[in-house]
């Protein structure tokens, strides 16, 4: 997922979208903790699992961490592919 994010060049605006939200991800988090069993009844089983990793704030700064990697590695190959295109030139 993050690599996808950054081969689309849309991690700084996740990276914004992350730190401007940061306040929600706790009540988001125990609001998809109680609505878990209703959406399970209904066959959407992920519910539980995403109010877990919202309200746990090392997971958002995992994600954080993740998507500045994937950036960073974009940015890098793209350097290499250019530097490649310009010896050949």
């Amino acid at each position: 997922m993050f690599d996808s994010i950054a081969r689309r060049q849309l991690a700084l605006p996740a990276l914004l979208f992350l730190t401007a939200l940061q306040p929600l991800y706790f009540v988001t988090g125990h609001l998809l903790f109680a609505i878990a069993p209703l959406a399970s009844l209904l066959g959407v089983e992920q519910v539980g699992a995403w109010g877990e990793r919202l309200s746990d704030p090392d997971a958002i700064a995992t994600w954080r961490r993740r998507l500045i990697q994937a950036a960073d590695e974009t940015w890098m190959a793209w350097k290499s592919e250019r530097h490649t295109r310009e010896e050949r030139a």
